[in-house]
C-alpha cells in the first residue's frame, strides 16, 4: 500500500512551528507600527510648530511672544484639517505652541494653555 499523505506527527510538527514564527512576528511587528505612528506624530508636531513661526511672521509677532494654538492655525490656514489628524488615536492634535525661554525654542504642548493664547 502506498500511502502519500502527511503523518498526523508531521502536520503537528508544522503547526508548532507556525505558531513559534507568529509569536516572535506580532510583537515585533506591533511595535514597529507603535513607532511608525509615534515617527509620524513627532512629524505632524514639527510641521505645526514650523508654520506657528510662519503665523508669527505673518502677525508682526516675535518669536519669544508668540502663543497659538492649533485650531487658530486651521483657522487661518496655516494648517489643514487633515495635517492635525493624530495617528495615535481617532481624535486631532489639540494644543498651541508657545516659546519656551529655558531652551529658546518654539515648542508644542498638548492641551489647552493656562494663559492668555490666540
Amino acid at each position: 500500500m502506498n500511502n502519500k499523505g502527511f503523518t498526523l506527527i508531521e502536520l503537528l510538527a508544522v503547526l508548532v512551528i507556525l505558531v513559534a514564527i507568529m509569536l516572535i512576528a506580532i510583537p515585533s511587528i506591533t511595535s514597529s507600527l507603535e513607532r511608525n505612528k509615534d515617527k509620524q506624530y513627532q512629524a505632524k508636531v514639527e510641521l505645526i510648530i514650523s508654520n506657528a513661526e510662519l503665523y508669527a511672521s505673518d502677525k508682526k509677532i516675535r518669536v519669544s511672544e508668540l502663543c497659538v494654538k492649533t485650531s487658530t492655525l486651521r483657522d487661518e490656514g496655516y494648517v489643514t484639517s487633515r495635517e492635525l489628524e493624530n495617528p495615535k488615536g481617532n481624535n486631532d492634535i489639540d494644543g498651541y505652541v508657545s516659546y519656551d525661554g529655558s531652551l529658546s525654542k518654539l515648542q508644542f504642548t498638548e492641551g489647552s494653555p493656562t494663559g492668555s493664547c490666540n
